[in-house]
């Protein structure tokens, strides 16, 4: 069965759509509320509204340490006169797998989303096994590991968080969500609602985050800055401060995960710089 439902909660301002793929459900009888049970290729998926705004970037530079090519340095303008544009929604994806119960309530699926294992992309999950100290290259080469897989849009049954704009992140399948159920409040202030990564890893507790696509992606080259003359760039009219780096991004993640805490991977390798 399908269906989802929007929910609101004014007193924490959590706004999120439920949606249900292929469950058994059993509908609420008086005050016993309804039950979702797990199935076969089952789904959970938390919609959430837009989590971030780009906006207009303005680009400057020193005399000294200016490249040939660059652009000239542009005049920021007037406050009310910057351009913005807003990222589209992002979800989470659960698997229930059957045997799974949870009850048709906000609190049952708050709790169920904490537990259930999450549903991601290829890329994503893709975790070769690097014992030791070679680099991937060599490890793909003589030791007959898999390749990264091909990155491609993920699935609407796949986890997608669009932070920030047009650069689509999402953990990997060890990872996990924790966060109230319930409204928390302190002295008559009410925390506004939020959930936080972690990771079921025991050997290493950082969540893995990957950045696994956008609209803008090109696989054969990482794109160019920001180019209005340019046709058939995305969005041409404003500058923005991330650019041709979310290509970069998912180039640089592919392969090798970014830790959600940290600016260093395990090598001891600056990650670049996407922002």
């Amino acid at each position: 069965m399908d269906f989802s439902a929007m929910v609101i909660r004014p007193e924490d301002h959590l706004v999120l759509e439920v949606e249900f793929r292929g469950v058994d459900f059993t509908p609420p009888s008086g005050a016993t509320p309804g039950e979702v049970r797990g199935a076969s290729g089952a789904r959970l998926i938390a919609h959430f509204q837009p989590q971030h705004v780009a906006e207009q970037a303005f680009y400057q530079s020193s005399e000294d340490l200016a490249q040939p090519g660059e652009p000239g340095i542009e005049t920021p303008l007037l406050p009310g006169g910057v351009q913005s544009r807003m990222a589209g929604s992002s979800r989470l994806a659960f698997d229930v797998p059957p045997g799974e119960k949870l009850p048709y309530t906000l609190e049952g699926v708050l709790d169920a989303i904490e537990r259930l294992p999450l549903s991601v992309d290829r890329v994503s999950a893709y975790d070769p096994d690097r014992t030791g100290c070679l680099p991937l290259d060599l490890l793909l080469k003589f030791f007959n590991v898999p390749p990264a897989p091909h990155v491609a849009a993920p699935t609407d049954t796949e986890t997608a968080i669009e932070v920030p704009y047009r650069l689509i992140l999402s953990p990997d399948n060890f990872s996990f969500w924790s966060h109230a159920s319930a409204p928390i409040t302190h002295a008559g202030w009410t925390e506004l609602w939020h959930t936080r990564l972690g990771s079921r890893r025991s050997a290493d507790p950082d969540p893995r985050v990957r950045a696994i696509w956008s609209p803008d992606f090109d696989p054969d080259h990482v794109l160019k800055a920001f180019d209005a003359s340019n046709p058939t760039a995305v969005d041409p009219s404003i500058r923005r401060s991330l650019g041709h780096r979310r290509a970069v991004a998912i180039h640089a993640t592919r392969q090798a995960p970014a830790p959600a805490s940290g600016a260093r991977n395990k090598r001891g390798r600056d990650f670049p710089d996407w922002a």
